[in-house]
């Protein structure tokens, strides 16, 4: 049965949220308007950014859904098998602090998770 929890989020940034589904090995597609996405006992959520069901190797997952709101953020539509929000938020903070590295000069040397927590480091411009 799909039972779909709604996730509001600070997500922001449609090229860095892709980029974190990504990371993540869940193909995600971007749309111009909300499209619907399908879970298990028929139709589901509608967004912008849509994983479909079935399109990653763990077929628990449903299909789910990045709905924009008004104010620019993205409210996550997810099914009740999702456990990885906390891993998708920590890569899509990851994406944004890189990127706003770069945008002020500086360069990325590398990057590494120690006990759970990612290092970012960066040399000067």
């Amino acid at each position: 049965m799909s039972a779909f929890v709604e996730v509001e989020t600070k997500f922001l940034h449609e090229t860095h949220l892709l980029q974190a589904l990504q990371d993540l090995g869940l193909p995600a597609v971007a749309h111009k308007t909300a499209v619907q996405v399908v879970g298990y006992t028929g139709p589901g959520p509608r967004g912008e950014i849509t994983v479909a069901k079935g399109s990653c190797s763990d077929t628990r997952y449903e299909g789910f859904a990045f709905k924009r709101e008004a104010n620019g953020t993205y409210t996550a539509h997810i099914g009740s098998h999702f456990t990885r929000m906390g891993e998708l938020k920590q890569r899509y903070a990851q994406h944004v602090v890189v990127a706003q590295a770069k945008a002020k000069g500086y360069r990325v040397i590398g990057t590494e998770t120690v006990n759970g927590r990612v290092k970012i480091r960066l040399a000067g411009r």
